[in-house]
């Protein structure tokens, strides 16, 4: 038969691999822009992404932090 399968102006398979690309651009926006959000949470400190943790792991992350803080020592090159 002639032009069996031509019909219509986009065929099935096209059409498939439409949905198959979108689906792969979609997931690729997704991941830079949580990428993104992640990265901008944590411009001051790692600290600032706990914003959605409870309050009590909250604390205890600033606790640590201070007490690292407290703990670093600053050496002095040596002379030559």
């Amino acid at each position: 038969m002639e032009g069996e399968g031509n019909g219509s102006i986009c065929p099935i398979s096209t059409q498939t691999e439409r949905g198959k690309t979108m689906i792969v651009l979609q997931l690729l926006i997704y991941c830079l822009l949580f990428t993104a959000m992640v990265k901008i949470a944590v411009i001051g400190g790692a600290v600032n992404g706990l914003y959605f943790y409870p309050k009590t792991v909250q604390d205890q992350a600033i606790e640590w932090e201070c007490e690292q803080a407290r703990k670093v020592v600053i050496w002095d090159e040596p002379s030559i």
